[in-house]
């Protein structure tokens, strides 16, 4: 049964005004403050790439806010896009990452509100390539001719599935491989070093480029050049394109082991 005493007549014009001002104050607070979330926190979006411009898909993006340390992390999406949002203003450290390609660190500042837009490329990794040479009694005091590997049986890489999407790399295999010597020269001083190459491995194959970062003594930088010049890879391709690849060299030099003394029995 209905409640006799409840007042069931419609409201009156000036009533409803109230109730409707009522309403209005309670929910313009809370749009206010959600206006007042959305100017406050930043947002930072972009695409991540490779050398050839396709997008990435599924590379890691990160933000670490270098005052709290708090730290921020997603991944592209099929497009290759990414975003971050509801950042705290301030200063941070930002990384992109994927297999294969060298990681991209940048510092970046965003403001109050502020929407910034950051497109990233990232390179292929660097090939590495650690070398130990001693000074054995029995070495010739010529490079060796260096030593062929059959191109023909070589692994090949998979074709790529989707011409889209990049980040497909054809990595570099070494064909012909020619060992450095220990200088005659500096045999009986028992030197021991490691010298540090930067080059590229070209299109065709071949090495460029080539630098040396840092060399005990002339006498090594001068046999690890003579052998690493004539290394010889198959070409790294990105994408079905053949590219020049980075690669770096560390050739250690060491003095022949000392002589094994026959203990009494």
């Amino acid at each position: 049964m209905l409640n006799s005493r409840i007042d069931r007549k419609p409201l009156t014009p000036l009533t409803a005004v109230a109730v409707l001002a009522g309403l209005m104050s309670i929910t313009l607070p809370i749009a206010g403050l959600s206006v007042l979330a959305q100017t406050r926190f930043a947002t930072v979006s972009g695409t991540a790439t490779d050398e050839t411009g396709a997008v990435l898909v599924n590379a890691t993006l990160a933000l670490a806010n270098v005052r709290t340390q708090a730290k921020y992390e997603v991944r592209t999406d099929q497009g290759g896009a990414f975003e971050f949002v509801g950042l705290p203003a301030g200063d941070y450290r930002f990384e992109a990452r994927i297999l294969g390609f060298e990681p991209l660190r940048e510092d970046v500042t965003v403001g109050v509100g502020e929407s910034l837009q950051k497109n990233v490329a990232l390179k292929v990794g660097t090939v590495q390539e650690t070398i130990t040479v001693t000074a054995d009694r029995d070495q010739s005091g010529t490079s060796s001719q260096g030593s062929r590997v059959n191109a023909a049986r070589a692994p090949r890489s998979r074709p790529c599935p989707n011409p889209a999407v990049g980040g497909c790399i054809g990595p570099p295999l070494k064909v012909k491989d020619v060992r450095p010597v220990y200088p005659p020269a500096l045999r009986e001083s028992a030197m021991r070093g490691v010298v540090s190459i930067e080059g590229q491995i070209g299109t065709d194959g071949r090495m460029k480029d080539m630098r040396v970062i840092s060399s005990p003594h002339p006498e090594f930088e001068r046999a690890a050049l003579d052998a690493v010049g004539e290394w010889e890879f198959t070409p790294t391709t990105l994408n079905g394109r053949v590219i020049d690849t980075r690669i770096n060299v560390s050739v250690s030099f060491a003095p022949a082991p000392a002589p094994t003394v026959a203990q009494p029995e």
